[in-house]
């Protein structure tokens, strides 16, 4: 999931770092999505509620003549990040009890998008392109996900590793979670390097760098260097973060990590079956922190009984609605 665009209806800077989003929870009686009738053995027609989440919310949604009342019942929203402090704060009020994650994404930047955001600006101000993947020769950033074989379409991809590493876990601590999140939707976040990144890679440099190191690197190289900078990752934001901070991760598939609450996967009844999708998430369930949570994002009509049917099965887990996608 990436479309993050929209950015707050203010330009409110606080101190410089505190810029971020928030989020929701449960879901409504009176959104035809959400429920379903059952007799329940009485001959009665009765409501049949699904936990709800929702990405990405806005600052324009806050601001909206639909707030609160439409965000309520919603477990947990995963946010734009670039929300401010206040507006945080105004989610935490309005919609007491919810649980708000601040976006992140751990290989796609988004920073050179959004030139004018304080909070992206703070993100320019302390990464260094050179961490990021690079054709070598030419030191050009090598950009993935969006890209459309056009020279600088697409955004920025990098890995997490040694080298890269503490620059952003501080960030995502003094910058991000300063604004008042529960904790952070972490995006891109696969078991494995996804096998379609590599030919878009491999189309755009025969000689690239994965970590800085200024050393060729093979896609090999660059795959299990993902997997373990991923693993690192999390790890050190559980250890700045706190027992106490929501991590969850939009795995897309299986993914079992003892430093997440909970993982999110996307299109379920089509790519994965609801039996494979529920084993994925208590497999997580099974060695990750409490609470657990987690969504199956609904992406395409195909997705939405299906992931209604996996909401109902897994304790925890959400029936994701996607507007950017599908309703």
């Amino acid at each position: 999931m990436i479309r993050i665009p929209p950015r707050g209806p203010s330009s409110l800077v606080l101190l410089g770092l505190m810029l971020c989003t928030s989020g929701c929870l449960f879901e409504s009686a009176e959104n035809p999505m959400s429920a379903s009738t059952d007799t329940g053995g009485s001959g009665t027609p009765q409501i049949m509620l699904v936990p709800e989440s929702l990405y990405i919310l806005q600052a324009t949604d806050i601001y909206s003549t639909s707030w609160p009342q439409a965000f309520q019942n919603y477990r947990f929203i995963v946010c734009n990040p670039s929300i401010t402090y206040m507006d945080v704060a105004r989610i935490h009020h309005d919609l007491p009890g919810v649980t708000a994650l601040a976006y992140i994404n751990i290989q796609d930047l988004l920073f050179d998008q959004y030139p004018n955001s304080p909070y992206w600006q703070v993100f320019a101000a302390v990464f260094d392109t050179s961490w990021c993947v690079r054709d070598l020769p030419t030191n050009r950033v090598i950009r993935v996900q969006g890209y459309t074989g056009v020279p600088g379409s697409g955004l920025m991809h990098a890995i997490p590793h040694l080298r890269n590493m503490e620059t952003l876990v501080r960030f995502y601590r003094d910058a991000t979670m300063a604004a008042g999140w529960d904790g952070l939707d972490i995006d891109q976040s696969h078991q494995d390097y996804p096998w379609w990144r590599k030919p878009i890679v491999q189309e755009q440099s025969s000689n690239f760098d994965v970590d800085g190191d200024g050393v060729t690197d093979t896609i090999d190289d660059l795959a299990q260097k993902y997997v373990a900078g991923r693993a690192i990752l999390t790890m050190r934001l559980r250890q700045e973060l706190g027992n106490s901070a929501y991590l969850v991760a939009n795995s897309g598939g299986p993914l079992a990590d003892p430093n997440l609450n909970g993982i999110t996967i996307e299109n379920v009844g089509v790519k994965w079956t609801v039996t494979q999708a529920t084993g994925f998430l208590q497999a997580q369930k099974a060695v990750g922190r409490t609470p657990f949570i987690a969504a199956g994002w609904v992406i395409s009509a195909s997705n939405v009984t299906p992931t209604r049917t996996l909401a109902r099965t897994v304790p925890g887990c959400c029936y994701g609605r996607d507007p950017g996608h599908y309703h």
